[in-house]
């Protein structure tokens, strides 16, 4: 059992660069992990690079966190995060 099994992580910013190393990081500790991205290319893009590392625990969200509506569909489906990174 991985030290993070069923917790929930939101990685915005986790397509690219440092955000997508910590993706990985919590990925590899059994957490599953919400990214967000307006661009739905860079999720396909970053679930690519993953390969099978990504499997059941990596949630693509396209949308705009800053807008009401993408925010309500976060809030819809996860009750509480257990962690964030900006």
């Amino acid at each position: 059992m991985a030290k993070l099994d069923g917790k929930i992580a939101l990685i915005p910013g986790g397509t690219g660069g440092v955000g997508e190393g910590i993706v990985r990081g919590f990925l590899n500790a059994g957490a599953t992990v919400v990214v967000p991205s307006r661009r739905e290319e860079s999720l396909e893009k970053l679930r690519r690079q993953l390969g099978e590392s990504a499997g059941d625990g990596f949630v693509p969200l396209v949308g705009d966190l800053s807008q009401t509506e993408s925010a309500e569909v976060l809030r819809g489906r996860w009750k509480k995060l257990d962690a964030s990174m900006p």
